[in-house]
């Protein structure tokens, strides 16, 4: 199986586009993130790229 790094800021770019169902991205977006959840690949990210700071990002710019 391979494994794929995702970049915190795609991880960041698929939810928003989610919760917003942001048109056209959200099908690739997604698309994207549910590779994993089917297990076609690994998903990881790394561990420093999720800090408090960046949640916060999250919750506010998607408003």
């Amino acid at each position: 199986m391979k494994k794929v790094l995702f970049d915190s800021d795609v991880i960041i770019d698929v939810i928003i586009d989610v919760m917003v169902n942001r048109q056209p991205f959200v099908a690739n977006s997604s698309l994207a993130l549910n590779t994993v959840a089917i297990f076609k690949v690994e998903g990881y990210i790394a561990g420093h790229a999720v800090t408090p700071e960046r949640l916060l990002e999250l919750v506010f710019r998607s408003k």
